[in-house]
């Protein structure tokens, strides 16, 4: 024996003390100090095939290419953990071997190989639970450097020469009834079949016996059969509540037999072993066997493992629990294992000759005893079974003749044909009113009641079964009442007939049927009724095939039953209809009827209107199996129903309408301005109340008469009508008195606007025969809400407004309000001057400079309109832009601004001077004037004109209305090479995208935001933010309005050095601005 780390030493010790094992650990790691050392205390040793107790065998297995490591650990649970952790430490990829020793009685073995199992399931495992000489008190296992009472030792073999050969022995053969474990958690039983686990020994092997547990517990040990093996689970503790500890899991629901050794399969078993081991290559064979097999074999164990120490040394240890890899990690007990190791692939080639051991007479009893029991117990228990299936069986038949008659409520009859007897049961007499002793059991009972119509018949049926004819007898007949009326019965019986075919007896059974034949005649007599209705009922199957088709039906629809029985219902409808079975099949099912007016087609293909009904027909259970439709024609109905509805419109539209001019009259007037009111002030929107009343209009009616008057009053209407939006309503009140409802009022002033139409439109010539008529009109206007916010007083108000208009000399309008009046006229007087000073040429420019605060040189200038009026002098754009705007008039003033201030720069520039960039304003009109674009380019043309001379200012308000048509406009003029600027900056409501969007070269920022810098904070801020804009998107600035240095300065300390307002100049005339570009040249 050589020191090497390939030395692997096994000790098993029969002696439980810690000082002793620990002295020799210490002896051998002197002697051996780079040897592996695993060890156990057992329950008898084996050494070189020789079996003994409380004696240490040492193990020595010298490897050459085989790498060993070996660890320790303490339990933290019942072993899952420690199985775990030691395959975590020791498997490595060419393990071909895990011996492993865990101590006897706290580990759960089963547990312990999960453990192994969750890391590794391929690994072979070997070794087992320690023992102590069977005491059952402390148990150790143990490494050079570790020895414990409560933990698990292992070592890995490494290598890829190692051949490992596994086997084992059980031959524990189950006996007795099958029990079932009741309750187990773990490796602990608490019940088997109900009773304690103490309790079931108890009552299987006896009181004497049970007192011996846990120890007997090891000679009978509980068998589970699990993936086809039997596993045995012996016990290793009992407990004070009943409950016994196993050396492995058992679970509720498994079903477990107490088990008893065979020693004759044991020893012809290791035979079998024996000769499996000598033909695999074998250089030493570990037995870890059970230490129940050493008691219960006594002196003939060593037969078992002796033999195979003529293969190779034999050495191991009598275990508590063995560990065993078939398929899958095993915990045997009662159970001998095998491992036989060797690095090299030569057998023995040896043929092992052992005398076959002859068991003796008890061994023998034994076995047959056995046998006896587990043929007793197979025999009895398939006699239980078969007696509780017939029990069962009976049970059911039982039940099952009880319901059905019970079910039934029949009345059942025997008639002895032999000697023509006949027995009722008192159900068959209770059907006829009787008790059970008021009839006799005799045929007269039964015939002397049958109704005389139906005796033939019924004998007729009686008689083929009793001939043979019939498998069975049925038939329908009537019995008479002990009160006198007739029961409804249905009869059904069979004859029986003896070894000769004579028949002797015949059985049957009376059944009350006169609900369901007066059913069945109600029924009947409601399918005559229906059939021979003048309405149409028809019926469906859930598909739509027509199943029923009654007389009203063909009437209706002219088809009969023949022609559509079985074709789809569709055949009804109309080629254009809308309303067909798939779109009311769904609301038929939810609501369970359906009610329609429809159109169906008659076979003459005629249309006829019907109402239609449809209802659910359904099984006794309540579910859907066809659909009855009620049909009924109202074309005739509907015509007259139409006719009513028509006539009904006529006369509401005569209540509410002027005979004379077809306008609304003064009710459906008074309805319309409710409303009106209420729309207004819901939309928070004006509201405006025209009150007309035709001038002189008498004098035509008392020349012309009423016919011409009436006349004038249609073409005025018609007038009226021609000039107003579809949301007014003109309305006649009386006479020659007419009001307009004008909604959607934005501004009072517009009601002037139409005042001014009407006043135009009533003052045309009227032709009537050969007269040339003419009038006019006095109109009164109140406003909702400024003057009232009621129907009553908007009309008194307007009316008062009217008579106002007529003292002023009639043909005008005026409002309740004078201040309105003035206003309106006013508005109407500079209306037309407008119109007069573009024609008239009376506008001007004044042009104001736009300078480089930094330099003080002059960039640009802005073109301002100014009207020189002949009256009222020069008056400023706010004074009449906003009409221009309202009327389109501005159109044409900024295309003069345009021409006049193109034609003057371009002038300028000729003299040699430089006025910088031309600003003028673009309104959106001019925009949408399809022509536009050739304008400017003739202007540019005709004036001499560089285009780079030019920048169009664009109000951002104006921009935001409609951004999608102006962009595309704005980028036909940028490529012209003309400047775009966007106006009053920072008012509006233009997002970042759309400013990248836009062809602008400029931003100016608005006065409003100017006025109060640098004193007020939030201007600050919003002008910061404007020129950080303008710097990112790479625009050039302006700022508008500056009248004071500091505004200037805190401009141009920020960044915008263009300035244009009174601090540098006020907008000046062309001679004036001259005189400046003079200076600046």
């Amino acid at each position: 024996i050589q020191n090497s780390s390939s030395l692997l030493i096994q000790i098993f010790s029969a002696f439980s003390d810690k000082t002793f094992i620990a002295t020799l650990l210490s002896e051998l790691a002197i002697l051996l100090p780079d040897a592996v050392i695993i060890g156990s205390t057992t329950d008898g040793e084996i050494m070189n095939g020789k079996v003994s107790s409380e004696k240490v065998v040492l193990n020595f297995t010298q490897f050459k290419q085989t790498a060993l490591k070996a660890a320790f650990i303490e339990h933290q649970d019942t072993g899952y953990h420690s199985g775990q952790y030691l395959a975590k430490e020791l498997i490595v990829p060419d393990t071909k071997l895990f011996i492993s020793f865990v101590d006897g009685l706290h580990t759960n073995g089963e547990e312990f190989l999960n453990g192994i199992n969750s890391v590794n399931s391929d690994v072979i495992v070997a070794g087992g639970h320690a023992g102590d000489n069977n005491h059952f008190k402390k148990t150790f296992v143990f490494t050079k450097d570790y020895i414990c009472t409560e933990g698990a030792v292992a070592v890995t073999l490494n290598s890829q020469h190692l051949h490992v050969h596994r086997d084992y022995s059980f031959n524990w053969d189950p006996i007795g009834n099958e029990l079932t474990i009741t309750k187990a958690e773990g490796n602990r039983v608490y019940t088997i079949d109900g009773k304690s686990a103490v309790d079931t020994y108890a009552y299987y092997l006896g009181e004497d016996l049970a007192k011996g547990l846990p120890n007997i517990g090891i000679e009978f040990p509980l068998i589970v059969n699990r993936n086809g093996l039997n596993i045995s689970r012996a016990t290793i503790a009992k407990e004070k509540d009943g409950s016994l500890i196993v050396a492995g899991n058992l679970y509720t629901g498994e079903k477990v037999r107490i088990g008893y050794g065979n020693s004759k399969e044991i020893l012809k078993r290791s035979q079998n072993i024996l000769d499996a081991t000598s033909k695999k290559p074998s250089e030493g064979i570990f037995i870890y066997s059970c230490m129940t097999r050493r008691y219960f074999m006594g002196d003939e164990v060593e037969s078992e493992v002796m033999p195979l120490q003529q293969i190779a040394p034999v050495s191991g240890f009598f275990t508590y629990g063995e560990f065993f890899t078939s398929k899958n990690m095993e915990l045997f007990n009662q159970t001998m294992t095998l491992i036989s190791l060797s690095e090299s692939t030569e057998t023995q080639h040896i043929s092992p000759d052992i005398e076959p051991h002859k068991p003796d007479i008890n061994s023998a009893s034994i076995e047959a005893l056995t046998h006896l029991i587990n043929k007793t117990s197979e025999k009895m228990g398939e006699q239980t079974q078969a007696l509780k299936e017939s029990n069962k069986l009976n049970h059911e038949l039982k039940e099952r003749m009880e319901l059905a008659l019970l079910g039934s409520n029949d009345g059942v009859w025997d008639w002895n044909i032999i000697d023509n007897t006949l027995y009722f049961s008192p159900r068959w007499k209770e059907m006829l009113g009787y008790n059970d002793d008021e009839l006799r059991n005799e045929f007269s009972t039964w015939e002397t009641r049958l109704h005389p119509d139906d005796m033939d018949a019924t004998w007729v049926d009686i008689n083929k079964n009793l001939n043979g004819e019939t498998e069975f007898y049925e038939n329908i007949h009537r019995l008479r009442h002990k009160d006198g009326h007739w029961v409804w019965i249905q009869d059904r019986g069979k004859v029986q007939f003896d070894e000769d075919g004579k028949a002797v007896r015949m059985i049957g059974t009376h059944t009350d049927i006169s609900d369901q034949q007066e059913d069945q005649l109600k029924l009947l007599h409601q399918a005559q009724m229906i059939q021979q209705m003048q309405e149409s009922v028809m019926t469906t199957d859930m598909k739509g095939f027509i199943t029923s088709w009654n007389k009203g039906s063909e009437v209706l629809l002219g088809y009969t039953a023949d022609e559509v029985m079985g074709k789809h219902i569709s055949l009804l409808y109309p080629n254009d209809a809308s309303e067909t079975f798939a779109t009311y099949i769904s609301t038929l099912l939810k609501n369970g009827e359906y009610r329609s007016t429809l159109t169906h087609m008659k076979k003459s293909n005629d249309p006829v209107l019907i109402n239609l009904s449809l209802s659910l027909l359904r099984d006794n259970k309540g579910g859907p199996i066809g659909i009855v439709g009620y049909l009924q024609d109202i074309t005739e109905r509907q015509k007259a129903e139409d006719a009513l509805l028509e006539q009904k419109e006529i006369l509401r539209y005569q209540a509410h309408h002027d005979a004379l001019t077809d306008l609304p009259n003064r009710v459906l007037f008074s309805d319309r301005l409710e409303q009106g009111i209420k729309k207004g002030k819901r939309h928070k929107q004006g509201l405006a109340l025209f009150f007309i009343d035709l001038d002189k209009f008498k004098h035509i009616n008392d020349s012309l008469g009423h016919g011409v008057g009436d006349k004038v009053l249609k073409i005025v209407a018609k007038r009226l009508e021609n000039i107003l939006r579809k949301e007014d309503t003109l309305a006649r009140l009386s006479g020659d008195e007419f009001t307009v409802i004008m909604e959607e009022l934005k501004r009072p002033e517009d009601a002037s606007l139409l005042a001014e139409k009407i006043l135009q439109t009533l003052t045309e010539a009227i032709f009537i025969d050969e007269h040339i008529l003419y009038v006019s009109g006095s109109i009164g206007i109140s406003l909702y809400p400024q003057d009232a916010v009621n129907a009553e007083s908007l009309l008194k108000y307007a009316d008062t407004a009217m008579y106002k208009a007529k003292e002023e000399g009639r043909n005008n309008y005026q409002f309740y309000s004078p201040q309105m009046t003035e206003f309106a006229l006013n508005r109407m007087f500079m209306q037309t001057s407008l119109r007069h000073a573009i024609d008239s040429q009376e506008f001007v420019i004044h042009y104001q400079p736009q300078m480089n605060a930094m330099t003080n040189t002059l960039v640009g200038v802005e073109a301002l309109v100014r009207w020189d009026h002949p009256t009222m002098g020069l008056l400023q754009p706010d004074a009449f832009l906003s009409i221009a705007e309202e009327t389109g008039m501005i159109v044409e003033i900024d295309n003069w601004v345009m021409q006049t201030a193109m034609k003057q720069v371009a002038q300028w520039y000729k003299e040699g001077l430089n006025p910088g960039v031309l600003g003028l304003n673009l309104s959106v009109k001019q925009l949408d004037k399809l022509n536009f674009l050739q304008t400017i380019e003739e202007y540019i043309q005709t004036n001499d004109f560089n285009s780079e001379w030019l920048e169009f200012e664009i109000t951002e308000g104006q921009m935001m209305r409609k951004p999608e048509e102006v962009i595309p406009k704005l980028k036909e003029i940028n490529n012209l090479g003309i400047g775009i600027s966007i106006d009053d900056f920072g008012t509006g409501y233009s997002s970042l995208s759309l400013l990248k969007r836009l062809p602008i070269n400029r931003l100016k920022i608005d006065r409003s935001f100017v006025t109060d810098i640098p004193e007020d904070e939030e201007d600050v801020a919003i002008v910061k933010a404007i020129i950080a804009l303008a710097k990112s998107l790479k625009l050039d600035l302006i700022a508008e309005g500056v009248e004071t240095s500091e505004q200037k300065d805190f401009l141009v300390n920020h960044g915008c050095i263009n300035i244009q307002g009174y601090y540098f100049s006020h907008p000046l005339s062309k001679e004036e601005m001259h005189t400046i570009l003079l200076n600046h040249t």
